[in-house]
Protein backbone atom coordinates (compact mmCIF):
# COMPACT_ATOMS: atom_id res chain seq x y z
CA UNK A 1 0.00 0.00 0.00
CA UNK A 2 1.54 2.91 -0.78
CA UNK A 3 1.78 6.38 1.01
CA UNK A 4 -1.03 8.47 -0.52
CA UNK A 5 -3.79 5.56 -0.22
CA UNK A 6 -2.73 5.15 3.59
CA UNK A 7 -2.74 9.22 4.17
CA UNK A 8 -6.51 9.19 2.15
CA UNK A 9 -7.64 6.48 4.27
CA UNK A 10 -6.26 8.46 7.66
CA UNK A 11 -8.00 11.20 6.67
CA UNK A 12 -11.54 10.21 5.64
CA UNK A 13 -12.34 7.53 7.96
CA UNK A 14 -10.13 6.96 10.66
CA UNK A 15 -10.63 10.48 11.68
CA UNK A 16 -13.91 10.85 12.62
CA UNK A 17 -13.77 7.30 14.47
CA UNK A 18 -10.51 8.27 16.28
CA UNK A 19 -11.82 11.51 17.66
CA UNK A 20 -15.43 9.57 18.13
CA UNK A 21 -12.87 6.69 20.10
CA UNK A 22 -10.73 9.26 21.97
CA UNK A 23 -13.92 11.30 23.06
CA UNK A 24 -14.81 8.16 24.71
CA UNK A 25 -11.83 6.47 25.78
CA UNK A 26 -10.61 10.13 27.64
CA UNK A 27 -14.25 10.92 28.46
CA UNK A 28 -12.95 14.19 27.74
CA UNK A 29 -15.31 17.01 27.05
CA UNK A 30 -12.60 19.25 26.02
CA UNK A 31 -13.18 19.39 22.08
CA UNK A 32 -9.99 21.16 21.46
CA UNK A 33 -7.34 18.78 23.42
CA UNK A 34 -8.77 15.93 21.67
CA UNK A 35 -8.79 17.30 18.07
CA UNK A 36 -4.83 18.00 19.35
CA UNK A 37 -4.30 14.26 20.21
CA UNK A 38 -6.03 13.41 16.84
CA UNK A 39 -3.99 16.01 14.92
CA UNK A 40 -0.80 14.45 16.40
CA UNK A 41 -1.73 11.11 16.10
CA UNK A 42 -2.72 11.59 12.36
CA UNK A 43 1.03 13.20 11.84
CA UNK A 44 2.88 10.50 13.76
CA UNK A 45 1.10 7.95 11.49
CA UNK A 46 2.47 9.78 8.21
CA UNK A 47 5.83 9.62 9.67
CA UNK A 48 5.60 6.38 10.28
CA UNK A 49 3.88 5.02 7.49
CA UNK A 50 6.76 3.31 5.71
CA UNK A 51 6.34 0.87 8.95
CA UNK A 52 2.55 0.19 8.44
CA UNK A 53 2.29 -3.65 7.72
CA UNK A 54 -1.58 -4.00 6.46
CA UNK A 55 -0.71 -8.25 7.32
CA UNK A 56 -0.55 -7.32 11.34
CA UNK A 57 -4.15 -5.04 11.10
CA UNK A 58 -6.08 -2.62 9.84
CA UNK A 59 -5.04 0.98 9.51
CA UNK A 60 -7.04 2.50 12.15
CA UNK A 61 -6.18 0.14 14.55
CA UNK A 62 -2.68 0.31 13.77
CA UNK A 63 -3.42 4.42 14.12
CA UNK A 64 -4.92 3.57 17.26
CA UNK A 65 -2.03 2.23 18.81
CA UNK A 66 -0.60 5.94 18.38
CA UNK A 67 -4.08 7.46 19.60
CA UNK A 68 -3.25 5.34 22.56
CA UNK A 69 0.73 6.14 23.47
CA UNK A 70 -0.50 10.09 22.49
CA UNK A 71 -2.78 10.56 25.06
CA UNK A 72 -1.34 8.84 27.76
CA UNK A 73 1.28 10.66 27.20
CA UNK A 74 -0.57 13.69 27.22
CA UNK A 75 -2.68 12.83 30.36
CA UNK A 76 0.54 11.66 32.05
CA UNK A 77 1.96 15.08 31.56
CA UNK A 78 -1.22 17.13 32.83
CA UNK A 79 -1.21 14.69 35.75
CA UNK A 80 2.89 15.63 36.62
CA UNK A 81 2.23 18.76 35.91
CA UNK A 82 -1.01 19.65 38.03
CA UNK A 83 1.18 17.46 40.93
CA UNK A 84 3.99 19.80 40.85
CA UNK A 85 1.43 23.06 40.81
CA UNK A 86 2.65 24.04 37.14
CA UNK A 87 -0.19 25.56 34.44
CA UNK A 88 -1.82 22.70 32.47
CA UNK A 89 -3.67 23.12 29.16
CA UNK A 90 -6.70 20.81 30.93
CA UNK A 91 -6.37 22.33 34.24
CA UNK A 92 -9.41 23.85 35.80
CA UNK A 93 -9.57 27.67 35.07
CA UNK A 94 -11.55 28.64 37.38
CA UNK A 95 -10.64 26.81 40.73
CA UNK A 96 -12.20 28.27 44.15
CA UNK A 97 -10.54 29.98 46.56
CA UNK A 98 -10.35 26.62 49.52
CA UNK A 99 -8.54 24.67 46.13
CA UNK A 100 -5.82 27.96 45.77
CA UNK A 101 -5.14 27.67 49.35
CA UNK A 102 -5.09 24.04 49.49
CA UNK A 103 -2.98 23.91 46.34
CA UNK A 104 -0.85 26.65 47.26
CA UNK A 105 0.06 24.64 50.78
CA UNK A 106 0.87 21.93 49.07
CA UNK A 107 3.19 23.24 46.05
CA UNK A 108 5.16 25.30 49.26
CA UNK A 109 5.41 21.24 50.87
CA UNK A 110 6.50 20.19 47.54
CA UNK A 111 8.86 22.86 47.26
CA UNK A 112 10.47 22.50 50.80
CA UNK A 113 10.93 18.50 49.75
CA UNK A 114 12.43 19.20 46.96
CA UNK A 115 14.76 21.77 48.13
CA UNK A 116 15.97 18.86 51.03
CA UNK A 117 17.22 16.65 47.70
CA UNK A 118 20.33 17.26 46.71
CA UNK A 119 20.86 18.58 43.88
CA UNK A 120 21.81 15.10 41.69
CA UNK A 121 18.48 14.09 42.65
CA UNK A 122 16.53 17.44 41.96
CA UNK A 123 17.57 17.20 37.79
CA UNK A 124 16.55 13.27 38.22
CA UNK A 125 13.33 14.30 39.79
CA UNK A 126 12.64 17.21 37.68
CA UNK A 127 13.39 14.75 34.46
CA UNK A 128 11.81 11.78 35.42
CA UNK A 129 8.45 13.40 37.02
CA UNK A 130 8.18 16.65 35.00
CA UNK A 131 9.80 16.18 31.51
CA UNK A 132 8.81 12.47 31.67
CA UNK A 133 11.93 11.11 30.37
CA UNK A 134 12.84 7.00 30.66
CA UNK A 135 15.65 6.13 32.71
CA UNK A 136 17.73 5.36 30.03
CA UNK A 137 17.31 9.09 29.10
CA UNK A 138 18.03 10.12 32.21
CA UNK A 139 21.19 8.04 32.33
CA UNK A 140 22.05 9.18 28.86
CA UNK A 141 21.54 12.59 30.14
CA UNK A 142 23.46 12.58 33.47
CA UNK A 143 26.43 9.92 33.01
CA UNK A 144 24.95 7.54 34.72
CA UNK A 145 23.69 3.20 34.55
CA UNK A 146 19.65 3.09 33.93
CA UNK A 147 20.03 1.08 37.10
CA UNK A 148 21.33 3.74 38.84
CA UNK A 149 18.70 6.25 37.81
CA UNK A 150 15.59 3.63 38.77
CA UNK A 151 17.06 3.22 42.50
CA UNK A 152 17.70 7.05 42.63
CA UNK A 153 14.07 7.71 41.68
CA UNK A 154 12.48 4.75 44.13
CA UNK A 155 14.99 6.42 47.01
CA UNK A 156 13.02 9.84 45.97
CA UNK A 157 9.84 9.01 45.86
CA UNK A 158 10.36 7.05 49.33
CA UNK A 159 11.99 10.43 50.39
CA UNK A 160 9.95 12.68 49.28
CA UNK A 161 7.04 10.51 50.21
CA UNK A 162 8.11 10.47 54.24
CA UNK A 163 8.53 13.67 53.88
CA UNK A 164 5.13 15.01 52.72
CA UNK A 165 3.22 12.01 54.45
CA UNK A 166 1.40 14.67 57.55
CA UNK A 167 1.83 11.27 59.71
CA UNK A 168 5.28 11.39 59.54
CA UNK A 169 7.41 13.26 61.74
CA UNK A 170 8.98 16.24 59.76
CA UNK A 171 6.19 16.27 57.12
CA UNK A 172 3.79 19.13 56.99
CA UNK A 173 1.01 19.76 59.76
Amino acid sequence: MNDSKVLKSLATAARIRLRRWMKYASNAALDQAVEEVVSETLATAWEKVATYDPNRADVCTWVRGYLNKIAMKRLERVIRRKTIGLPSDLADPSPSAEDRLIAAADKESLRGAFASLDSVDRRIADLHFVEGMAHVEIATALGITDVNSRVRVCRIKEKLTALLSPSKKGGPS
